[in-house]
């Protein structure tokens, strides 16, 4: 995505400046949603970048989770913006019904799926549990009533 996005900047920056426009207006005003979303789009790939130099280094029983958490996260960025993946010829129409099929077993259980490894993808960050949200702390209690994601007047 990150080229297409630079292309059509660039083409959209010099139309509008040869016009007469300053850099600043074109920048700042004109093109901020482009602007932003190449930035997204340059940390996005280079968090991939580091995804795969991390499952190229990992120890080979943490790769095929590493493998995982990587797909969901590409999977993830095109479902976020499905329209430009779409429209530009990325993501090609034929795709899609495979996209949601591959969305759920990676969430799912089982072999191919995360979900049962997923507490111990979180404690593998070494969060202290004094800055999770109670519900992380306690999902079980935290759930026993009807708190409509409320935490006042709980203990936990």
């Amino acid at each position: 995505r990150e080229g297409v996005v630079v292309i059509q900047l660039q083409g959209s920056m010099d139309r509008d400046m040869k016009a007469g426009a300053s850099l600043f207006e074109v920048w700042m005003k004109r093109q901020s949603d482009n602007v932003q979303l190449l930035a997204r789009s340059y940390i996005e790939r280079t968090c991939m970048e580091q995804m795969l130099i991390s499952m190229e280094n990992a120890h080979d029983a943490l790769k095929s989770t590493l493998e995982k958490i990587t797909c969901l996260y590409v999977l993830d960025i095109i479902e976020q913006d499905i329209g430009f993946f779409l429209s530009n010829g990325i993501f090609p129409v034929e795709k899609g019904n495979e996209f949601y099929t591959n969305i759920r077993q990676l969430c799912g259980r089982g072999e191919g799926g995360l979900a049962d490894q997923a507490l111990n993808i979180v404690n593998s960050f070494g969060v202290p549990d004094h800055l999770l949200p109670p519900c992380a702390r306690d999902w079980v209690k935290y759930n026993e009533v009807d708190n409509n994601g409320e935490l006042i007047g709980i203990k936990f």
